[in-house]
């Protein structure tokens, strides 16, 4: 008989938003400033897709997880 396998590691993209989720989020407020920049400068991070983010009614609410890997990448790069 056929059997289908599956990856161990394959997860739903739910799953994998649910992971970026779990160490908290940041308001764009406290991403601006946890990174040391301008709230601007994190919209324009949105929009270029370089930080990943959700909404919550009106509010824009970034994974902390995201705001950090997007510092790091920022630090190697400049």
């Amino acid at each position: 008989p056929m059997t289908t396998q599956t990856q161990p590691d394959a997860k739903t993209p739910a799953e994998r938003f649910g992971e970026l989720l779990a160490d908290g989020v940041f308001s764009v407020v406290d991403a601006a400033a946890f990174m040391g920049i301008t709230r601007s400068e994190v919209y324009a991070m949105l929009d270029r897709g370089e930080l990943a983010s959700t909404k919550l009614g009106r509010r824009r609410l970034i994974p902390k997880r995201a705001a950090v890997a997007a510092l790091a990448r920022q630090l190697v790069a400049g």
